[in-house]
């Protein structure tokens, strides 16, 4: 699945549409690293990612971000940490750990 609009929160039912190892690419507009480019692997109603660069689109309609979220500084290495997991009770994103 290829979303063209940014969005923070992933909808599950984008992963329920996914079949095992289908992929979901998205812009992401969260605040951990707004601007990120999404690659998630779908396995067993689970999707999980990382970054697999940067873009920016237009957000969708109901997740649109303050400019200044947009526009913050995030982390340098932030792109190469991003991580991701969509489960069908919520998602967690979160940075890993600088090696």
């Amino acid at each position: 699945m290829i979303v063209t609009a940014a969005a923070r929160t992933v909808p599950y039912t984008w992963v329920e549409q996914t079949r095992d190892g289908g992929r979901i690419v998205l812009p992401y507009s969260g605040p951990e690293c707004p601007g990120a480019l999404l690659m998630l692997t779908v396995t067993k109603g689970t999707a999980t990612g990382r970054a697999a660069g940067a873009t920016f689109l237009m957000p969708l309609r109901d997740q649109k971000q303050p400019q200044s979220v947009l526009r913050a500084e995030r982390a340098p290495d932030a792109l190469r940490r991003l991580r991701i997991t969509v489960t069908r009770t919520g998602q967690n994103v979160f940075l890993a750990p600088s090696t």
